[in-house]
């Protein structure tokens, strides 16, 4: 039989996972001294300010050691519960609110706590039974009201959730919570004008408020008919390049409450010759959370502009603040061919505050050429009728969509600033200028003005 030996490698094989054995329990050793060194009273302190910071687990052991001291104080042991619950840790949560019950069956924190981590386990049946006994017995508790007018919400039963906010409301008015769930019941029932009116009103108390300017655009009524018409004028800082206007027409009809269709049509001045196309495009969405958008324009006799421009957007909401898209994009000019991929993000990062930067990767089909450029757009929507917007752009001005000749030339920038105003419910005034640096080049400035009209 023979013996395992052990050289110099299989050696520092083996002392390297002691090593970092001995090191964490040394670590966590420390930790425990640090947490029976703190009196009772700091552990709460420090377990408290952990949860305001959002760091569950050092929060979590100073809770356990608190209640090694202080088993009786089942306030902080509820504490604990929710802890673990904000933590993703549900089976935590549900056995500390066991012992909790378990002393006293009656402890409304825990049977509402341990209602809720049942609801976020979707374990909707249990969860429905809770908060009806508890509504029995606490009738006109807030909070139980609204958790369990968003349980009925979650599970579609939208007449006894409204019933449930109105109770809520009648005794806090104010309330946001109720005041969203509500709107959101309502349209569960099919009473969109009476949830778009609650959401006005509501607007009107939470200016600011990201979450009530999301429902308020989503609620908003749909003009069945939309007209805007745009001009547009370009001037170059070289000598030899004309200048380039723009004539835009289009008209926007609603089909559907998830159907939108247009038709466009375009007169151009570019280089000294005319130019002219048509298209027609389509906002179609599959869901509250997914949204298609697509168009194609033409041009019967092109000189200086694209024979096809063709585009088709999809976009994913994962959450309410926070949703992804990516566009194809094909230009087919005379002489070449380009194809656009731009995937990105929109995120609400504050109220009413939106960002939306994305990328733009194009190749061309005749000279081969694959070149990338980066946009990024910053809007406010927190005002009543006016909408200002911000939008930068670096890369090849051709991967912008904006030209094709030239396409291999070098980069460039442009920072655009548009201002959206509502004249009135059915008028809208749209300004936009934009700076253009074509490194190499030329600069040219841009301003269009454009009106737009809704019955």
């Amino acid at each position: 039989m023979s013996w395992p030996v052990f050289n110099e490698c299989s050696s520092r094989r083996l002392v390297l996972p002691l090593c970092l054995l001995a090191t964490c329990l040394t670590l966590r050793a420390r930790a425990q001294d640090s947490l029976a060194s703190r009196s009772p009273d700091q552990l709460l302190m420090d377990a408290r300010q952990s949860v305001a910071a959002k760091l569950y687990a050092p929060s979590i052991a100073c809770y356990r050691e608190y209640l090694q001291r202080r088993p009786d104080d089942d306030d902080v042991r509820n504490e604990l519960a929710r802890t673990y619950s904000w933590n993703s840790e549900y089976d935590s949560a549900l056995s500390v609110y066991a012992v909790v019950l378990a002393r006293n069956k009656n402890n409304f924190d825990s049977r509402l706590g341990r209602c809720r981590v049942l609801s976020w386990k979707k374990e909707y049946d249990p969860a429905l039974r809770e908060s009806d006994e508890l509504l029995r017995r606490f009738p006109r508790n807030v909070e139980l009201l609204n958790f369990a007018a968003s349980l009925r919400l979650i599970t579609h039963d939208f007449g006894t959730s409204l019933e449930l906010y109105n109770r809520s409301l009648a005794m806090e008015a104010e309330d946001l919570d109720a005041m969203l769930g509500r709107c959101r019941a309502l349209v569960g029932l099919g009473r969109s004008e009476e949830a778009f009116n609650g959401i006005r009103n509501t607007r009107l108390r939470y200016p600011s408020n990201t979450e009530v300017g999301q429902l308020y655009e989503l609620l908003k009524p749909k003009p069945k008919n939309q007209i805007f018409v745009r001009y547009q004028d370009e001037q170059f800082d070289v000598q030899g390049r004309s200048d380039h206007r723009t004539l835009q027409a289009q008209y926007y009809r609603t089909m559907a409450a998830n159907l939108t269709v247009y038709v466009e049509g375009d007169a151009l001045r570019r280089f000294d010759q005319n130019d002219a196309s048509f298209g027609a495009g389509a906002y179609y969405s599959l869901s509250d959370r997914q949204t298609v958008f697509g168009y194609c324009l033409l041009s019967p006799d092109p000189k200086v502009t694209s024979t096809v421009d063709a585009s088709v957007e999809f976009e994913q909401v994962l959450h309410r603040s926070l949703s992804v898209f990516a566009a194809y994009r094909l230009l087919d000019f005379k002489s070449e061919q380009a194809h656009i991929i731009a995937p990105g993000i929109q995120w609400s990062f504050a109220q009413a505050f939106e960002l939306r930067p994305r990328v733009f990767i194009s190749r061309t089909a005749q000279t081969r050429k694959t070149s990338s450029a980066f946009a990024v757009q910053f809007s406010y929507d927190g005002w009543e009728k006016l909408t200002p917007s911000i939008f930068y752009t670096v890369g090849n001005e051709a991967y912008r969509g904006e030209t094709l000749d030239n396409v291999e030339s070098s980069d460039s920038w442009s920072l655009t600033v548009t201002i959206k105003y509502m004249l009135a419910d059915w008028l809208a005034i749209r300004g936009n200028y934009q700076y253009l640096n074509r490194i190499g080049f030329f600069r040219e400035n841009s301003v269009d003005l454009g009106l737009g009209t809704y019955w």
